[in-house]
């Protein structure tokens, strides 16, 4: 009798050792599922630290002098303002859409820098002329690389040694967009002002 007994716990502690070996197992696979997926997103936030930022606008935009406004009984003349929204891409944090930075020069004059929205990262040219024409710009920005908060420390530690070996900056690189160009082509109206 107290051989089967002695027996019963051999078989327990055998079946107790089974079932560590099996969840140790399923661990040891599941931290290499972790480990593969954390290389994966390394390797892509990695390369897209070092992706430059793409802008689009359009190539042209046609406004009027001025538009012919009724206040009462009298007409006015008012100008009108161009308006231009320079979008980006390639910005993947909020900190990089708020911190975003855009110059805008027009032929023959110095740059001037761009208001930019904090939301979307894009920006905004706009403009009364107060001759018609046609008036040529160029588009650039610049922002910081920000990792983002979210990212499992794993993640970025291996993202910024990523960029230390490859000679980049720490945790933040700076990168630049290429230059876009457009024009404004303001136009006379030829719209007679009524009598009053």
């Amino acid at each position: 009798m107290k051989i089967g007994i002695y027996f019963l716990f051999y078989v327990a502690m055998i079946l107790e050792l089974l079932i560590f070996i099996v969840d140790r197992d399923d661990a040891e696979d599941q931290l290499r599922y972790t480990y593969r997926e954390y290389a994966t997103i390394d390797s892509l936030l990695a390369e897209q630290c070092k992706e430059s930022l793409r802008l689009t606008c359009p190539a042209e935009t046609n406004v009027p002098l001025y538009v012919i406004t009724r206040n009462g009984n009298a007409y006015q003349k008012k100008t009108v303002t161009a308006r231009v929204t320079i979008t980006v891409v390639g910005l993947w944090s909020d900190v990089e859409r708020a911190t975003v930075r855009y110059w805008m020069q027009e032929k023959g004059k110095s740059p001037v820098a761009l208001r930019t929205d904090p939301v979307t990262g894009n920006a905004v040219f706009e403009r009364a002329f107060e001759r018609e024409g046609t008036y040529e710009f160029a588009v650039w920005g610049s922002v910081i690389r920000v990792l983002p908060d979210y990212l499992p420390v794993e993640v970025r530690n291996s993202v910024i040694k990523d960029l230390s070996r490859d000679n980049m900056l720490g945790p933040s690189l700076e990168v630049h967009s290429d230059q876009q160009t457009f024009r404004v082509n303001v136009v006379k109206n030829e719209v007679p002002i009524p009598p009053c």
